[in-house]
């Protein structure tokens, strides 16, 4: 039994751990590395965590999966000094009242301890997935933009985003049941630019991380706050997703400008040049309406997929989903 995985972030990591031994299975990812928007940015002496600033653990599943995880130092507690900042207003204390976590020495850690048993297909796209016979069998042939991927699969599971996962399964949607297409139809995912600032010496800051109230910035962590991370002070500034949604396709030397300006206007005094500035934008960042499945599989035609986005935007929403997926894949092998 061959099952293809597209994807290697969280939740493709989380089913490659629970499929691991009832068929052989390859993920296929277009980056470079693991992680997904666990993702963690290196340049010069500075580290940036500049998709998922953190983590929570609700549920007892999510917390047994992370114990031996934090045993090992992979996964510690963050506990910020948390603000709420605004133009022209005193700031106030935000308190978090249960553990937030990140993985250690970057966000990218958590899947690259997930990745280590499995076979993965890096920077490699797969662009179309193709039904074939193989010694009398129906299975999936996948294309990439070097060609055929090999043999073909037994099943495909997708952990793209809506839209990518829409794509590639663009013929074989008709099969799903018509609630789960009526829901796909009406799913919305946001994009969020994030901004990566280096200084050179460190900044005299009140907070480790803070919500913004302005219409271009929603977030600011100090990264270098959390545990395990470089000395070097490192800021990363998120858009608010109705911004970065106007302003998705202007120059991002513009971009860059605006949110620094729109940081700058909630500090009480004038911020230094950094010395390092990177600007990533992330087209599928954040959820707005959700699936309101916790994963889909259709097993008439041997296809099924899953993600944060079924449920919500978070990283235990990616871990429940693939949960999901996987417990009702097992039924079938």
């Amino acid at each position: 039994m061959r099952i293809a995985i597209l994807g290697a972030g969280l939740s493709g990591l989380v089913l490659a751990e629970q499929l691991q031994d009832c068929a052989e299975l390859v993920l296929f990812d277009k980056s470079h590395g693991v992680g997904g928007r666990m993702a963690t940015r290196r340049a010069d002496d500075f580290a940036f965590d500049h998709g998922a600033q953190f983590f929570t653990a609700r549920s007892k599943a999510f917390r047994r999966f992370l114990l031996p995880l934090v045993e090992t130092g992979v996964i510690a507690q963050w506990e910020p000094r948390v603000l709420t900042l605004a133009a022209g207003e005193k700031p106030y204390k935000r308190d978090w009242f249960e553990p937030h976590y990140v993985a250690v020495p970057g966000m990218t850690a958590l899947c690259k301890a997930l990745a280590e048993p499995h076979v993965l297909q890096l920077e490699c796209c797969v662009t179309g997935i193709t039904p074939v016979e193989h010694a009398g069998i129906r299975k999936w042939q996948l294309m990439t933009s070097a060609g055929p991927a090999g043999e073909p699969f037994d099943w495909v599971l997708s952990t793209l985003p809506a839209p990518k996962m829409q794509m590639l399964f663009e013929d074989h949607l008709h099969t799903f049941p018509f609630d789960v297409q009526q829901s796909l139809a009406e799913v919305v995912l946001s994009p969020c630019f994030a901004l990566m600032l280096g200084f050179a010496a460190p900044l005299s800051l009140s907070f480790d991380a803070a919500r913004i109230k302005h219409p271009v910035l929603d977030w600011v962590s100090v990264n270098n706050s959390k545990p395990g991370r470089s000395a070097s002070t490192a800021l990363v500034l998120h858009s608010s997703a109705s911004w970065a949604r106007e302003n998705t396709d202007n120059e991002k030397d513009w971009v860059a400008e605006q949110m620094l300006a729109a940081f700058q206007s909630v500090l009480p005094a004038t911020l230094p040049a950094p010395q390092l500035q990177v600007l990533h934008r992330w087209m599928y960042a954040s959820v707005e309406q959700p699936l309101e499945h916790s994963s889909v599989l259709q097993t008439g035609v041997r296809l099924g997929f899953c993600g944060d986005w079924c449920t919500g935007s978070s990283v235990e929403a990616a871990f429940t989903s693939a949960m999901h997926l996987a417990a009702q894949l097992k039924t079938q092998l």
